[in-house]
Formats: C-alpha cells, sequence, structure tokens
C-alpha cells in the first residue's frame, strides 16, 4: 500500500478521478462505505478501492478513518 501522499500526488497526476456507485454497510453503531475510483484514460490508469469508516454519535456520522488501496 502507498502512502497516502504518494497516492494523492499519483492520482493528480492522472487528472480525474472517477467513483463508482458505493457500498454501504451500516449498523447501529457505525457504518463502512466502499467505492472503487479510476484516474486516467491510458495503460498506466490509476484504479482501486477508497473506503470511509464512520461512528454514529450524537445524532451525526462521524468519519474515524479513511483508507484508499489501489488495485495491482
Amino acid at each position: 500500500m502507498s502512502s497516502a501522499g504518494g497516492m494523492r500526488t499519483a492520482l493528480h497526476d492522472q487528472g480525474q478521478a472517477r467513483l463508482d456507485e458505493p457500498q454501504w454497510r451500516i449498523n447501529a453503531t457505525s457504518a463502512t462505505m466502499t467505492t472503487a475510483f479510476h484516474a486516467g484514460d491510458t495503460a498506466a490508469s490509476m484504479r482501486g478501492v477508497l473506503a470511509v469508516d464512520m461512528v454514529w454519535r450524537e445524532d451525526h456520522w462521524l468519519v474515524t478513518g479513511v483508507s484508499m488501496e489501489r488495485a495491482q
């Protein structure tokens, strides 16, 4: 897995990123949203998965973690 800064730079270099339809897993106190991302239109295009973890607290969903993994 690359560093967050390195992945951000690589995405920026590829141009505008596109996200697929998000997939949600929700229960009473936590949720996770995952989606595939695609950037660039060449053989060197960047693809992977973005995940966001959340908890339900004080009537709001609060983000507790964000991860992004580049596909091989």
